[in-house]
């Protein structure tokens, strides 16, 4: 009998260890998804945009508009700060001056190495380079890291008018001749950026869209355009405004402060 009652008294006390042990468990995740000062994870985020620009400033000469792809990286800290590096191509298939108009017979062909007619087709191309330093400010109760961004950047700018012969050869326009055609500029810019990011919390939906701002002090590096036949040494004021919209992957980074929300995000 004596023994009965040990052996029911054990067999109680190690069905009591799990159960309090599964009651803790259910205290502690209870805890944590109302903890309303847990701090949200860092994050590395990856993003894809697509946007468009209209020229302003000396940029306005040449072109009516351009497209980009751009891609960029940031670190969000704890805090909603972010400082990332950014880079965008920009291209067009429009354009305000015929840089090649003297090469140009009376209907508006080119005469190509076979004397026959020929043509070309201009546009732009260009990018930017640059690193970044940004915030995320809150709108929504629900979640911190969804809200308005803004962020600045500086770096580097070049663009150049693209010249692609539609046609055979046409020799004054080889390879070493366009570079007298091209306006190829470049020099420091910096922008400014104002949108919505959203993050979701289940990580399926992230994307952003906002207005760009670019200020660009460029100097011709061909030095002397061919057309005109005048060297052009001066400073130019680049400007672009425009707007973009992309996705992004964020990669989430937990730490002891952050990993009560790993079920948040």
């Amino acid at each position: 009998m004596k023994y009965n009652i040990l052996a029911l008294m054990l067999l109680a006390l190690l069905y009591s260890i799990p159960t309090a042990t599964a009651q803790r468990k259910r205290n502690t995740f209870q805890r944590t998804i109302t903890d309303p000062n847990a701090k949200p994870p860092a994050a590395v985020m990856v993003d894809v945009a697509y946007g468009m620009s209209l020229p302003e400033g000396d940029l306005a000469e040449y072109f009516v508009y351009n497209l980009s792809l751009g891609g960029k990286v940031q670190y969000l800290l704890p805090n909603n700060w972010m400082v990332g590096i950014t880079g965008d191509y920009h291209f067009s298939d429009d354009i305000k001056k015929d840089v090649i108009s003297n090469l140009r017979v009376a209907d508006g062909s080119i005469i190509d190495k076979f004397g026959s007619y020929s043509d070309a087709a201009l546009g732009q191309r260009g990018f930017y380079l640059g690193g970044t330093v940004g915030y995320l400010l809150p709108v929504l109760k629900t979640t911190k890291r969804s809200g308005i961004e803004f962020r600045f950047s500086g770096g580097y700018l070049q663009h150049w008018v693209d010249i692609e012969v539609l046609g055979s050869e046409v020799f004054a326009l080889a390879d070493n001749y366009k570079k007298g055609y091209d306006r190829m500029s470049s020099g420091v810019a910096f922008a400014e950026y104002i949108g919505y990011r959203h993050l979701d919390k289940g990580g399926l939906l992230n994307f952003f869209g906002g207005f760009e701002f670019t200020q660009g002090v460029t100097k011709n590096r061909r030095g002397f355009n061919y057309d005109t036949q005048q060297e052009d040494t001066s400073t130019k004021f680049d400007m672009l405004i425009g707007f973009k919209v992309g996705l992004s992957i964020p990669f989430y980074i937990y730490s002891i402060d952050t990993q009560q929300e790993t079920r948040y995000y």
